[in-house]
């Protein structure tokens, strides 16, 4: 509403809309139905998040419905639209709404099993049935897996008014085998770890006073549901595990989440591998300039939002045009391109087939 109204800049979430706008574009969305069949019962959408933390973890789970459900279950790779609505950006988020009912209604109006609860409250509105995947998988069934894990489980707050969904999810940490801890606040009264509501893009250090405020007189790893949650919590230097991972992967809660850029590599990543690996459809890989930096930049990086992708798009304008100054001492080029409502400066330089990048910086503004 402030957005529309002209009270809040739209570079405030512009990051966010942004990486909902690439979850949802040609190089990462996709729908088919079950390999082998022409008509599902059921579709798969693990949305947005999960795909780009634990793309393995999407994949087995899809493996396993395929196994367990009957009459076909399609699947759909892409973002339920909230960062949209979150951002105040009413009119991307009914068009995100309309382009995901268009393709549901393509595979048949199937019944959406999701992973996520706010992508369950998102699609409530626009089809028939959305259920959740930790009540479907209580019904399928989990492979025999034990996890003598003891956790402190976190209720997603996307989940306040979901009992069932929180029922079911200490139905299968029981199954697992796992020694849970309630925490104070749980439930209807579970906090918000700071990623709703895009609070981390537009209050950073509010943000970080949630997520702490989530993890004090925890000792044991965290356990979530919502992988926003996992990420979250992570970052921070918590154990953190999102529940998939218990049931299908490996991470047992000392993998660290991924910075932006890798996230967003792995949602291409898990359509290319599943086009191909499911429905034998082979993609064009996308020839991309190699980019070579030290890990204390790339910490900069991920605090100051710069994305991989951007600085190859400042890299490669400012070599096709030659804009660029060099510097005579360090023998740096130093460009800037503004993309959206941001101007970046990348000081780069050839380093064999890739490019050093040395440093990064941005500002909402516009050169002229």
């Amino acid at each position: 509403i402030m957005v529309s109204m002209d009270k809040m800049p739209p570079p405030a979430f512009e990051f966010a809309v942004n990486d909902m706008r690439q979850s949802n574009s040609e190089s990462s969305f996709f729908a088919r139905h079950q390999p082998g069949t022409d008509k599902s019962r059921y579709l798969f959408f693990p949305g947005c998040q999960l795909g780009a933390s634990a793309p393995d973890v999407v994949e087995k789970t899809y493996d396993h419905l395929c196994r367990s459900l009957d009459g076909g279950v399609a699947f759909m790779h892409g973002c339920c639209g909230i960062m949209a609505k979150w951002a105040g950006e009413t009119d991307l988020f009914d068009e995100t709404k309309a382009m995901l009912k268009n393709e549901w209604e393509t595979l048949g109006r199937p019944i959406i099993i999701v992973a996520c609860s706010t992508c369950r409250k998102s699609l409530a509105n626009v089809v028939d049935d959305v259920r959740d995947v930790w009540t479907v998988l209580l019904e399928t069934g989990i492979p025999d897996t034990k996890r003598n894990l003891p956790v402190t489980i976190h209720d997603a707050c996307g989940a306040r008014d979901q009992e069932e969904t929180r029922h079911a999810v200490r139905e299968l940490l029981a199954q697992l085998g796992c020694r849970v801890q309630e925490p104070k606040f749980s439930g209807e009264k579970t906090p918000c770890c700071g990623y709703g509501g895009l609070v981390q893009f537009s209050h950073n250090d509010l943000a970080n006073k949630m997520t702490e405020f989530c993890l004090r007189d925890v000792d044991e790893t965290r356990l979530t549901y919502c992988m926003g949650c996992r990420d979250r919590f992570s970052k921070v230097g918590a154990r953190a595990v999102h529940l998939l991972e218990l049931i299908f992967g490996t991470n047992t809660g000392d993998e660290r989440a991924p910075g932006y850029s890798l996230r967003q590599d792995n949602r291409v990543l898990l359509k290319r591998s599943m086009l191909r690996d499911l429905w034998h459809e082979e993609l064009e890989e996308e020839d991309r300039l190699i980019l070579i930096y030290d890990d204390d930049l790339g910490e900069l990086l991920e605090k100051r939002l710069i994305l991989e992708e951007d600085i190859r798009k400042v890299i490669e304008e400012a070599e096709a045009t030659s804009r660029f100054i060099e510097e005579v001492k360090s023998g740096l080029r130093i460009a800037y391109k503004q993309i959206g409502h941001v101007t970046y400066w990348v000081y780069y330089a050839p380093e064999g087939e890739a490019w050093r990048v040395r440093r990064a910086y941005s500002h909402r503004m516009e050169i002229r």
